[in-house]
């Protein structure tokens, strides 16, 4: 399309959204590079400023809305000052950018991280929340660039004493993973201050080691028959025999047991391998018994049992 002097008159017979479909720039012939970009889809029609830098690459910028300029000569005015900074390399895209991230805050990186990291679960992102929230708290709305490697070891020492090494350790993983993502995002972000904390100074959390070992197998399995609430004592038989994990088990729902082919079926959401995954119901009178009741108005798998009636389990 042939450049045209861009007036008030001109720009009113531009058709947005355009008949193509697709955006299209209308050329001022007064100043090169100046132009009206006409949507495809929508009514929409901005001046906008594009021109060839020094380093070769080609920047397109937005003057304004048409509708934000009173006379056309404004934004013509406007569009030859951003062209003369993209003569000499100045580029305002990078230069929002570069200050968008030297102001970025905890709160904001912690944000971006979770919106863009997508194979995190919904258990994992409210992790990440809590621990940061609880434990960093002071620091949320301070810019990421503010923190340094003393302050890191100061409140990693403090979160320990005060909540616990687990937590301490928790808190600092969250910090180091916003951290890194950002330094990806602008390598102008200093190094991760969290690398202070080297192997020998994170907090030593020892494994769990207690088990029910096979000869207790009874002697718990009978104490659980004794526990007063039946729908507690359901539930850990469940664990038992399925070898689910707890959260899984505690977040079951009707749409997720295949009774005719004895089978729970967990979506890749709720599964911590990231992926869909199926366990056998050896003791399908766990969820199907006479001495257990469906609510009628709930799709969870937990309900309450009929008081003083028995409950089968074949494995």
């Amino acid at each position: 399309m042939p450049p045209v002097k861009l007036t008030r008159a001109a720009i009113e017979r531009i058709k947005a959204p355009d008949p193509s479909g697709r955006q299209v720039i209308h050329w001022d012939l007064v100043l090169k590079g100046f132009g009206v970009l006409a949507s495809g889809t929508t009514s929409t029609k901005s001046y906008i400023a594009q021109r060839r830098m020094p380093d070769g690459r080609t920047r397109r910028v937005t003057v304004g809305g048409v509708g934000e300029f009173e006379r056309v000569e404004d934004a013509r005015r406007k569009a030859g000052s951003l062209l003369a900074g993209l003569r000499e390399g100045r580029d305002p895209k990078a230069e929002r950018r570069k200050a968008a991230s030297a102001s970025r805050t905890l709160r904001a990186g912690l944000e971006l991280y979770l919106k863009s990291n997508k194979e995190l679960r919904q258990r994992s992102i409210e992790e990440y929340r809590r621990s940061v929230s609880r434990h960093l708290e002071a620091w949320l709305d301070r810019s990421l660039r503010e923190l340094t490697r003393d302050m890191i070891e100061e409140k990693y020492a403090a979160i320990g004493r005060l909540s616990g090494p687990a937590a301490a350790n928790n808190a600092m993983r969250a910090l180091r993973a916003i951290w890194n993502d950002a330094l990806d995002r602008d390598g102008t972000l200093p190094a991760n201050p969290v690398r202070v904390l080297k192997k020998s100074r994170w907090f030593k959390i020892p494994p769990r080691t207690r088990m029910v070992r096979t000869e207790g197998l009874p002697a718990f399995y009978a104490a659980l028959g004794e526990l007063p609430n039946h729908t507690a004592a359901d539930y850990l038989k469940l664990l038992l025999f399925t070898g689910l994990r707890r959260r899984e088990a505690a977040a079951l729902r009707w749409d997720e047991v295949d009774f005719t082919m004895r089978v729970i079926r967990l979506p890749a959401i709720r599964w911590r391998a990231g992926r869909w995954a199926m366990t056998g119901v050896g003791c399908l009178a766990l969820i199907a018994g006479p001495g257990i009741s469906r609510s009628r108005n709930s799709r969870w798998r937990w309900w309450r049992r009929r008081p003083g009636s028995p409950c089968r389990y074949t494995i």
